[in-house]
């Protein structure tokens, strides 16, 4: 995924907030549209889904409870926010190849990815047991998980992650 913080230089980023009627250190609520002008207001526990570069839209509420990924959400990156508590999204039970999802721990609440069945999720060299999880309540921490092969997830990791 290609954010703005990917732009050559800091002009170019600021050229680019402003086409879409961002600025650069904004802390507005409003969503901007292409045309500049504000858009939906967003409460304090809201989460964007971003997808393939662009805002997909879609709003994603954590719940406590937990939510079930669709590898239709295949590409997004999923938060949770500070002060709303422990959460956990399972990873889908039949994902193909190339299911992509991504993670970060916004505050210090506990975020938790689960496997079903007999999937296994590697970080580095290190696996999950079967079924098992990854979790982090470190701020700042990220997680890019991608489905490779029959009941592996592989992922590319920053921060702390305990498997389970």
């Amino acid at each position: 995924m290609r954010t703005v913080a990917d732009d050559a230089d800091a002009a170019t980023a600021r050229t680019t907030l402003g086409a879409i009627g961002g600025s650069v250190g904004a802390t507005s609520t409003a969503i901007p549209v292409a045309s500049g002008t504000g858009g939906a207001t967003l409460a304090a526990s809201t989460v964007l889904i971003f997808n393939n570069n662009q805002m997909s839209g879609q709003l994603l509420r954590p719940r406590t409870t937990g939510t079930t990924l669709a590898t239709t959400d295949s590409g997004r990156l999923m938060t949770i926010p500070s002060g709303g508590g422990a959460d956990a999204y399972t990873l889908p039970a039949s994902p193909t190849a190339g299911t992509v999802f991504e993670f970060a721990v916004i505050g210090s609440d506990q975020l938790t990815i689960q496997a079903q069945g007999s999937q296994v999720i590697y970080i580095g060299g290190s696996a999950s047991t079967a079924g098992g999880s990854a979790a982090s309540s470190t701020q700042g921490s990220y997680l890019r998980i991608v489905y490779v092969a029959t009941n592996q997830w592989h992922c590319l990791a920053a921060g702390t992650w305990t498997l389970a």
